[in-house]
């Protein structure tokens, strides 16, 4: 007889949220347990009905003769701001074909995106609580339009000096150009942050960093919308961001990420490592994986020499 307990996981939960986020229906492994909150019967963890906070999340079940449990500690934070943007990646645009219109997620499905943030240790400047984000395995397996593309960088900045930046946060970009936390799905939050009116500046590994023309109004109440890919919302000059067809997409080919398409983004990044596969390479402007002469002729080349001015 195996007296053993059996051992369980609970899953789905990260370890805080913000108060004004959707409530999440409580799963483990093995399945067929009880869930209790701060030792209350519970089958979804609401953050809008439970203090701000750490709140014990405890699983049990039996098999067999056996009771197994674990727990876990969650925090509910004050309530954030929230984005829901949209934007394309010119080199990952696909223009024809069966998925023209969404972006390829070839790093993706090599399973070469990492699962922490890559703008920290690549030098880019976090500040008011961003840097650090992770996201699981889990989400980045999601195939289709909501698969993940790449990690994006996402800044607030100041009303009234658009060189000041408040907060920024690292976030996922999926296939159809919706920008999301990491979970996958979620609005892009920004905790401890004002409610507010705020420039937002978008930034990306290998494509020329833009801002918005105008301030978006900012409250904890409903996610802010920004949509950068049709006109929608405008960007901060006429030519910060490219036309292709009927959209608009971040140009391709800052490598470096200082704000201009020049010499150094080619002969630094891409050179030496040209007709290589390079996993998570930043001369891979196509982002299909592979360092070809496709990423100079079609992008780097024809978009040398732009600068995008922030303020």
């Amino acid at each position: 007889l195996d007296n053993t307990p059996p051992t369980t996981t609970i899953t789905g939960l990260t370890t805080s949220y913000y108060a004004n986020q959707a409530s999440i229906t409580l799963t483990a492994t093995p399945t067929g347990g009880t869930f209790t909150i701060d030792a209350i019967s519970a089958t979804s963890f609401n953050p809008a009905t439970l203090s701000i906070g750490n709140h014990t999340v405890v699983y049990t079940v039996t098999v067999g003769s056996c009771i197994g449990s674990s727990s876990k500690m969650v925090e509910v934070k004050a309530a954030a701001i929230s984005l829901n943007a949209k934007v394309f990646l010119e080199g990952a645009y696909i223009t024809s074909g069966i998925d023209a219109g969404l972006m390829r997620d070839n790093i993706r499905a090599a399973g070469n995106i990492p699962t922490s943030e890559p703008y920290a240790a690549l030098g880019f400047p976090h500040s008011g609580g961003g840097g650090g984000e992770i996201t699981t395995s889990v989400v980045l397996n999601v195939t289709g339009s909501n698969a993940i593309v790449d990690w994006v960088m996402v800044e607030l900045r100041s009303k009234t000096a658009p060189a000041t930046i408040v907060a920024t946060r690292s976030a996922l970009l999926q296939r159809d150009g919706d920008i999301v936390d990491v979970d996958g799905t979620s609005a892009l939050s920004f905790g401890g942050v004002a409610a507010d009116d705020y420039f937002i500046v978008i930034r990306h590994r290998n494509h020329l960093r833009f801002r918005s023309d105008i301030v978006l109004t900012f409250s904890t109440s409903t996610a802010t919308t920004a949509n950068f890919t049709n006109g929608t919302t405008a960007p901060f000059g006429a030519l910060s961001l490219k036309s292709i067809s009927t959209i608009k997409a971040m140009y391709a080919g800052d490598a470096n990420g200082n704000g201009i398409i020049t010499a150094s983004d080619r002969n630094i990044f891409w050179l030496p490592q040209a007709g290589q596969f390079v996993p998570y390479g930043r001369g891979d402007f196509n982002m299909d994986g592979i360092l070809t002469a496709t990423d100079i002729n079609l992008y780097w080349r024809l978009n040398s020499g732009i600068t995008i001015l922030l303020f």
